[in-house]
């Protein structure tokens, strides 16, 4: 018989990779096999326009126009988003400043993700004139 343990939300561990498991107990009598059935996953990417609140990573000019300058203390992914969810830029930069070249890219609004390495990622509010 399927015993149903109910639902688990993991949302609170979203901000890094999650891994499921399952543990199978048995006794001399029961069955030597173990089946799971019906498991759903499910989750979401949220893309926010709240700043940062430590001094980890900044971005500037913003607004900006030809580029802005990304200042980051850690390695990090960064992630060019438009307003629509299209990624945009998808690039690995070292600790340091570096310019990101904004020229083809029209004016508007987009959403710059940044995942340090062994931190929580920051989002900005990026403004392209």
């Amino acid at each position: 018989a399927w015993t149903f343990s109910g639902n688990i939300d993991i949302a609170n561990f979203a901000s890094g990779n999650v891994y499921i498991g399952f543990k199978y107990t048995s006794t001399a009598t029961e069955s030597a096999t173990w089946e799971v059935d019906d498991i759903k996953v499910w989750g979401h990417q949220e893309i926010g326009i709240e700043q940062p609140k430590n001094n980890l990573t900044s971005i500037s000019p913003n607004p900006a126009r030809e580029f802005v300058k990304v200042s980051v203390q850690h390695p990090c992914e960064l992630l060019l988003y438009s307003l629509t969810g299209e990624k945009i830029i998808q690039t690995h930069i070292t600790k340091g400043i570096h310019q990101i070249s904004l020229q083809n890219y029209p004016s508007g609004i987009y959403i710059l993700k940044l995942i340090p390495e062994g931190y929580p990622a920051e989002v900005f509010k990026l403004i392209i004139r």
